[in-house]
């Protein structure tokens, strides 16, 4: 790994953030990221790039993390130090606009087209930065398959109901199946159901735009 990105980085800066399954992410001394696969992975740091330029071009929002230079033995991007969804939980400070705003990004990324992949366990993925939410680790995202990430958030934030905001919970139990069923009714393709959704849940409607269920 040394002889791959001494040409590119400046290896006595580095300090490990993450061990994961597919890469190392190590912190440089300006405050960027450099993610590495592990030689035992299938990782790409150019399909992760590709995504992530894709999401920065053609997204009115900040939905992921900038991409400054990447090859094919590194991908150096933005660091996002904001809570995790794990941190906000563990603080008592996952409340209804975290929420919204969650599922919100989730279904900006369906309209792009695009399938984060670990989006149902959001617990490290998912960041929110004010009244910003921002994914991160896109490296098993896809845009060929069907995007699914508002149904596997919308999944998520029903069975965890109990420890969100107050009030949540009874809506979940008074309407769980009438929730479910308008899930199932926008995987088959109608958008206008992550609305209703929202709606049922007491969120405040976002302005409405076309593109893929899932």
């Amino acid at each position: 790994m040394r002889m791959w990105l001494k040409p590119f980085v400046d290896l006595d800066g580095l300090r490990l953030l993450d061990r994961g399954t597919d890469a190392l992410v190590f912190l440089e001394r300006g405050g960027t990221v450099i993610k590495v696969p592990r030689l035992d992975s299938n990782y790409s740091p150019l399909h992760e790039a590709r995504v992530l330029l894709r999401l920065q071009y053609t997204s009115r929002r900040r939905l992921a993390p900038r991409v400054f230079s990447y090859n094919p033995y590194y991908l150096r991007m933005e660091r996002i130090a904001c809570p995790s969804v794990d941190q906000l939980l563990e603080q008592g400070h996952m409340d209804r606009r975290s929420v919204c705003l969650m599922l919100e990004a989730a279904l900006e990324l369906d309209r792009l087209g695009i399938d984060h992949g670990e989006v149902a366990r959001p617990h490290k993925h998912v960041r929110i930065c004010g009244e910003d939410v921002v994914f991160i680790d896109f490296g098993r995202a896809s845009t060929r398959r069907r995007p699914r990430n508002f149904t596997s958030l919308a999944s998520f934030v029903l069975t965890h109901s109990h420890v969100l905001w107050k009030g949540l919970e009874n809506r979940v139990w008074s309407s769980g199946g009438e929730l479910l069923g308008i899930l199932r009714n926008y995987k088959k393709g109608d958008p206008g159901q992550a609305y209703a959704f929202l709606e049922a849940i007491g969120c405040p409607l976002p302005e409405k735009e076309s593109g893929p269920g899932g």
